[in-house]
Protein backbone atom coordinates (compact mmCIF):
# COMPACT_ATOMS: atom_id res chain seq x y z
CA UNK A 1 0.00 0.00 0.00
CA UNK A 2 2.97 2.36 0.53
CA UNK A 3 3.68 2.37 -3.53
CA UNK A 4 -0.22 3.07 -4.14
CA UNK A 5 0.03 6.05 -1.74
CA UNK A 6 2.72 7.26 -2.56
CA UNK A 7 1.78 7.49 -6.90
CA UNK A 8 -2.14 7.68 -6.67
CA UNK A 9 -4.13 10.33 -5.87
CA UNK A 10 -7.86 8.02 -6.12
CA UNK A 11 -7.85 4.79 -5.81
CA UNK A 12 -10.80 1.91 -6.91
CA UNK A 13 -11.03 -1.06 -4.43
CA UNK A 14 -12.88 -4.30 -5.47
CA UNK A 15 -13.72 -7.07 -3.64
CA UNK A 16 -14.01 -10.10 -5.42
CA UNK A 17 -14.32 -7.94 -8.76
CA UNK A 18 -17.30 -5.76 -7.88
CA UNK A 19 -16.27 -2.21 -6.61
CA UNK A 20 -16.70 -1.62 -2.55
CA UNK A 21 -14.96 1.63 -2.46
CA UNK A 22 -12.85 4.67 -4.02
CA UNK A 23 -11.56 7.44 -3.07
CA UNK A 24 -8.28 9.33 -1.50
CA UNK A 25 -5.45 6.68 -0.60
CA UNK A 26 -6.16 8.39 2.69
CA UNK A 27 -10.19 7.84 2.85
CA UNK A 28 -9.68 3.96 1.61
CA UNK A 29 -7.30 3.10 4.41
CA UNK A 30 -10.01 4.51 6.53
CA UNK A 31 -12.75 2.81 5.14
CA UNK A 32 -14.00 0.48 7.33
CA UNK A 33 -15.19 -1.37 3.86
CA UNK A 34 -12.23 -1.86 3.00
CA UNK A 35 -10.72 -2.85 6.31
CA UNK A 36 -13.06 -5.94 6.42
CA UNK A 37 -12.90 -6.90 2.72
CA UNK A 38 -8.48 -6.72 3.00
CA UNK A 39 -7.60 -6.70 6.61
CA UNK A 40 -10.56 -9.31 7.76
CA UNK A 41 -12.23 -7.43 10.27
CA UNK A 42 -16.28 -7.45 11.15
CA UNK A 43 -18.57 -5.41 13.35
CA UNK A 44 -19.61 -7.24 15.79
CA UNK A 45 -23.24 -5.79 15.38
CA UNK A 46 -23.49 -6.81 11.28
CA UNK A 47 -24.88 -10.52 10.65
CA UNK A 48 -23.34 -9.50 6.96
CA UNK A 49 -19.76 -7.45 7.54
CA UNK A 50 -19.49 -5.78 4.17
CA UNK A 51 -23.08 -5.09 3.67
CA UNK A 52 -22.62 -3.16 7.28
CA UNK A 53 -19.76 -1.36 6.24
CA UNK A 54 -20.61 -0.71 2.81
CA UNK A 55 -23.91 0.98 4.56
CA UNK A 56 -21.32 3.97 5.92
CA UNK A 57 -19.32 4.08 3.11
CA UNK A 58 -20.38 7.47 0.24
CA UNK A 59 -21.52 6.51 -2.69
CA UNK A 60 -19.81 4.97 -5.50
CA UNK A 61 -18.72 7.12 -8.90
CA UNK A 62 -21.36 6.15 -11.53
CA UNK A 63 -18.13 5.56 -13.52
CA UNK A 64 -17.86 2.02 -11.38
CA UNK A 65 -21.82 0.62 -12.95
CA UNK A 66 -21.10 -2.45 -14.78
CA UNK A 67 -22.35 -1.83 -18.34
CA UNK A 68 -25.44 -3.98 -17.87
CA UNK A 69 -27.15 -2.26 -15.62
Amino acid sequence: MSLVTAICDHVYVLDFGRPVFDGTPAEVMASPVVRVAYLGETDPLASDPLASAADAARPHSASLTTGGE
